[in-house]
């Protein structure tokens, strides 16, 4: 039978409850990520625990960095998948990670930093954009700043505060804890323009796709409407496969890329550069890659700027992967 999944109260209020669960159903509980399944005849005091959370990761071993992501595999759970543990979220899933991005990224346009990083933009970003991890070149924000994705926010369309986080890798979540600068601002910057740079960068664990798993990957890119080019690509590794010019006419657009392992975890076929999974057709060869999923490797996002007073950003993306032996 299908499992269902009963996200429920804390170990003292099932045990107070007591309920006997229908046969198959899932009880979890919220403080100490340990579950049951009932029977349709035990009560829940008397039901035995599953698989607690244990070391292992996806399918394979569980690193510090790994573990710090907060995903955690329990066990099989019967024909409808294995049963995860991802930040206070229990799922049933067969086999397939998400990863979904939860702030904007931006490269926005040349603009200024006052003390404290007081941040002036050049060319205004949407309304909407209040809270986002934005790159700045190096010495930007004061005199020996690091290059990299600030945690920023918006109190206008192109006033804002940087703040001394940095976004390495990962679903692009608001920091915990916001660390202020206190620095001397240098005043005018000029954007980085005619390189790539990364705004996401997603981990694909070790052999978490096997030797015919796929990865895809969905994002939604903005831009303003101007005479210059502004460019989105996505890698695996250092290959590239989608690939895109935004042209003046548009000001947003919706790309999905999708990744395949060729019964074989070091080869992987992907879109046509250009080619926007579903459009089905392109005069361009597949793109063959050829990293090698049996260990660790990454999924970058990476924009580019041709006129430094213009801006880009992704608003919203998604990885997932699934495995296939």
């Amino acid at each position: 039978m299908s499992n269902v999944l009963v996200n429920g109260g804390t170990a003292l209020e099932w045990s107070v409850e007591n309920p006997i669960l229908p046969d198959g159903v899932i009880g979890t509980e919220s403080d100490t990520t340990k579950f049951k399944t009932g029977d349709g005849i035990t009560t829940w005091n008397a039901l035995g625990y599953g698989n607690e959370i244990n070391s292992s990761y996806l399918w394979g071993e569980q690193t510090a960095e790994q573990a710090g992501e907060g995903l955690h595999y329990f066990s099989d759970v019967g024909e409808n998948g294995s049963l995860w543990y991802n930040n206070g979220t229990y799922f049933i899933g067969h086999n397939i990670l998400h990863i979904a991005q939860k702030l904007p990224a931006y490269l926005p346009s040349s603009g200024s930093f006052a003390d404290n990083g007081a941040l002036t933009l050049t060319t205004a970003i949407p309304s909407d954009v209040i809270k986002a991890w934005m790159y700045f070149k190096a010495s930007a924000i004061y005199s020996g700043s690091a290059a990299g994705m600030y945690y920023v926010e918006m109190s206008s369309t192109t006033a804002g505060i940087a703040y001394n986080n940095v976004y390495t890798e990962g679903d692009a979540a608001e920091p915990t804890t916001k660390v202020p600068f206190v620095c001397t601002g240098p005043g005018a910057y000029t954007q980085t323009n005619g390189v790539d740079v990364v705004m996401l960068k997603y981990p694909v664990p070790a052999g978490v796709l096997g030797r015919n798993g796929s990865i895809i990957v969905e994002h939604w890119e903005r831009n303003n409407n101007s005479a210059g080019n502004k460019y989105t690509r996505v890698k695996h590794g250092s290959t590239t496969y989608t690939d895109t010019v935004i042209s003046t006419s548009r000001s947003t657009s919706n790309y999905k890329t999708k990744i395949c392992n060729m019964n074989n975890e070091a080869v992987q076929i992907g879109n046509p550069s250009g080619l926007n999974l579903g459009l089905g057709q392109s005069t361009s060869d597949s793109v063959i890659g050829a990293n090698n999923t049996a260990g660790l490797t990454y999924i970058y996002i990476a924009v580019q700027l041709q006129t430094a007073t213009d801006w880009v950003g992704i608003s919203k993306s998604f990885l997932e992967l699934s495995r296939l032996s």
